[in-house]
């Protein structure tokens, strides 16, 4: 993996952990962080299942 997509992966990664903090602690589903960082949802569900792995953030499932 060269520097360029680590960065990109690494700037996807903080504006996830931006978007949820300025939500202050009221939480988002997957398809309204995607619309509001504009990246594709697989990417966001992605980024959230490794920050969940680190202990950054609780993936709560919640059924409609």
């Amino acid at each position: 993996m060269n520097d360029n997509i680590k960065t990109k992966s690494v700037e996807k990664t903080f504006a996830i952990v931006e978007e949820l903090r300025e939500r202050e602690g009221n939480g988002a589903g997957v398809s309204e962080l995607t619309d509001a960082v504009d990246i594709p949802k697989s990417t966001v569900h992605r980024h959230l299942s490794t920050l969940n792995e680190l202990g950054y953030v609780t993936l709560l499932h919640v059924q409609n």
